[in-house]
């Protein structure tokens, strides 16, 4: 059973559902881009002194560079996870969509995790529960893009069973299931 059948976004709408995989890849490549060239501003030596701000508590020797590293490598196999989801559905091959599931369930999850570290160590500025709204808003839009994908998955997979045709237990006998040439 297919979750979501049409996709809608603040700009377009998408009858079918396979449309909305080209746009969602270059959604996600994006952001990605976004979030490289701010880890390598924070890097450089940029600023992150706000505590809305995903470097805000590292320091600007060595934690600042280790996560940041991961960060890029990471967003870089999320661009890669795009691209193989948008070649995957045009040949129709589903298990290429699942780097980009796990991908994006893994942001899902990280956003969860930042949201709740705002929420309870920064309870007293109005400004910190604002932000943590916003990325929870950003978050329930990543877990539709996500049902979106997903509901492609199940489609692909949908397609993609066999046709198996089974004529029940009296068409099975000793003569029908193995031939045995006696003549041999």
């Amino acid at each position: 059973m297919v979750i979501l059948s049409s996709f809608w976004t603040p700009c377009f709408y998408y009858n079918d559902i396979y449309k909305s995989v080209k746009p969602i890849a270059f959604y996600t490549a994006m952001a990605s881009v976004i979030s490289i060239v701010y880890s390598i501003y924070v890097m450089s030596g940029g600023e992150s002194s706000s505590p809305y701000m995903p470097y805000f508590e590292t320091d600007r020797s060595l934690s600042t560079q280790i996560y940041g590293g991961f960060a890029i490598l990471f967003f870089l196999y999320f661009i890669g996870a795009s691209w193989l989801m948008i070649h995957a559905v045009r040949v129709e091959i589903r298990g290429w969509i699942l780097p980009w599931i796990i991908a994006m369930f893994l942001v899902i999850v990280l956003q969860l995790y930042f949201g709740f570290h705002w929420l309870f160590d920064y309870y007293i500025y109005l400004d910190q529960i604002f932000a943590m709204l916003c990325l929870w808003f950003w978050m329930a839009y990543n877990i539709y893009t996500l049902l979106a994908i997903y509901s492609v998955y199940q489609i692909l997979m949908e397609k993609q069973a066999p046709a198996v045709q089974d004529f029940g237990p009296e068409c099975y006998t000793e003569n029908t299931l193995f031939y045995w040439d006696e003549t041999v």
